[in-house]
């Protein structure tokens, strides 16, 4: 096994070819990366309040709550009632709701009947069913989250919904995807050579600290170019193709995240649940020592009211398997 985790390095397959991605989702925003896309929907709807699922990246959440009120709601991967959910808040004008596909396993959902603008965020899905037949006001993504490029983040409407003009990346941003895509290069070298592992882990951790402090951005030239140029569709096929094999592989007594449906599976990664907080650092110890980097998401705070979230979050361990394998 490759010591590859979430941070992508230069990946010299020939992924470019023929995809939909681009015409299947219309007219498009492009961003440095996801949190840009929500900031630009949210200045543009003038909204005064999201609504928020408890199993979520608190660092976006605590970013939003500088702009607007923010409200949670009980939702998290184990909640097979959502729909009932988002349907039972108490909603008012001014409010919009924000919906995610877990991992991308979760089946289509339809807004139809929520009373408030709904944006949908399918970083972890680009090509899912959901995705593609989505009837959202607007859907946002992170492509860095999934695709082999410095920077990224997308907005949409599948109802055609007038979305903000679009801008070109920032200086800063341009500047930040040039050291990330250094970074890039040296893991490339280092994965086929050996070498010094620090000296790139250092131009990736500076770059991201750097996309934390970017104000609102366009995408950088060279993402934009390797996003547009990349065949989306095959590269979420194959890594489906490695999701069923990994699932295949792994002795029964793990408990792998399953699908709702099988129809146009694209699952954002190997997600397993163990027994317990105590057994998954017990793992995650284990598999890096053989260098498996897995990714936990995402830590929540200690004081949530939500309890299968919290529970979930303690006991999930995300296992990376695109084709970079």
């Amino acid at each position: 096994m490759k010591e590859y985790g979430s941070d992508f390095h230069r990946c010299d397959h020939d992924f470019r070819g023929a995809s939909n991605f681009f015409d299947v989702m219309g007219c498009t925003r492009m961003y440095a990366c996801g949190r840009h896309a929500i900031d630009a929907i949210i200045k543009h709807g003038g909204w005064k309040r999201i609504w928020m699922p408890a199993y979520f990246c608190y660092e976006v959440i605590g970013h939003l709550m500088e702009q607007l009120e923010v409200e949670l709601y009980d939702d998290s991967p184990l909640n097979i009632n959502d729909d009932e959910v988002v349907r039972g808040l108490p909603f008012k004008e001014g409010d919009v709701l924000l919906r995610t596909d877990y991992f991308g396993l979760r089946k289509w959902r339809t807004n139809k009947g929520i009373r408030v603008p709904v944006i949908e965020d399918h970083t972890h899905g680009l090509t899912t069913d959901w995705a593609l037949r989505s009837d959202a006001d607007y859907c946002i993504a992170s492509l860095r989250k999934s695709l082999p490029v410095a920077a990224g983040g997308i907005l949409w409407s599948p109802k055609g919904k007038q979305l903000p003009d679009g801008i070109k990346a920032s200086e800063d941003c341009e500047k930040m995807a040039e050291i990330r895509y250094e970074a890039m290069a040296m893991k490339a070298e280092y994965l086929k050579n050996g070498g010094d592992k620090d000296a790139f882990r250092e131009k990736y951790i500076d770059s991201e600290e750097q996309i934390d402090k970017l104000m609102l951005s366009g995408i950088d030239h060279e993402s934009e170019e390797i996003t547009r140029a990349l065949n989306v569709k095959m590269w979420t096929d194959l890594k489906a193709d490695n999701w069923y094999l990994c699932r295949k592989l792994l002795d029964r007594r793990f408990k792998v995240m399953e699908p709702e449906s099988e129809k146009i599976v694209q699952p954002f990664s190997l997600v397993l649940l163990m027994d317990s907080a105590e057994e998954r650092e017990r793992l995650r110890r284990y598999i890096i020592q053989h260098q498996i980097y897995p990714a936990i998401l995402w830590r929540m705070p200690e004081d949530s009211e939500f309890g299968v979230a919290k529970d979930f979050s303690e006991r999930m361990l995300s296992v990376h398997c695109d084709i970079r394998y």
